[in-house]
């Protein structure tokens, strides 16, 4: 009984440790910085980067078709 809660312990700490990691690894390779998109040389939006761009268009009400139903990504 105590090998099946010792190995449920160490998954679960194994799991938090890399979940960790990644979100450490993420905030220094991706971080979140302002960024400006200009639509036709006229309309200015402020987002961040690592925003998907076919989001920040509809966000401000510039509708945009697309093949992938809004989603931002295809395939």
């Amino acid at each position: 009984m105590s090998e099946i809660a010792l190995g449920i312990l160490l998954l679960t700490g194994l799991v938090l440790a890399l979940t960790v990691m990644v979100m450490l690894a993420r905030s220094v390779l991706m971080p979140s910085r302002p960024a400006h998109v200009t639509v036709n040389g006229r309309t200015e939006l402020a987002t961040t980067t690592g925003t998907k761009l076919l989001g920040v268009l509809n966000d401000a009400g510039i509708l945009v078709p697309s093949a992938c139903g809004g989603a931002g990504t295809c395939g």
